[in-house]
């Protein structure tokens, strides 16, 4: 069900979908380094990333961890805006979607 033009965009997802996977969320504040909550981060193989929500694309972008509670992380990275809107609930279902668009392979960025 997601509608795609390339991964360097990310995917969008209808208003019904978002409802359905119960995807909300959360705005982030600061430069460079951002207190995130932890549900928002996602952990794969060697990656840690978040989902960015802007202008109706979510994109997962690479971070570094900073730090990390039981309920928040701090994350770094250049490619987040004070503002920006990052996924806070449904991202492992968020990230299911993302897969599907993109096959399934799951190869990731080809660092």
């Amino acid at each position: 069900f997601p509608s795609h033009d390339s991964k360097e965009d990310g995917i969008q997802l209808s208003e019904k979908a978002l409802k359905t996977l119960g995807i909300n969320y959360v705005s982030v504040t600061g430069e460079g380094t951002f207190k995130v909550p932890l549900k928002s981060v996602v952990f794969s193989q060697d990656e840690v990333g978040i989902y960015r929500f802007r202008s109706g694309w979510h994109k997962i972008i690479d971070v570094q961890l900073v730090s990390k509670t039981a309920t928040e992380a701090v994350i770094k990275t250049s490619e987040l805006n004070s503002g920006d809107q990052i996924a806070k609930d449904g991202v492992p279902l968020l990230r299911a979607a993302e897969l599907e668009a993109w096959g399934g392979s799951g190869d990731g960025h080809g660092h």
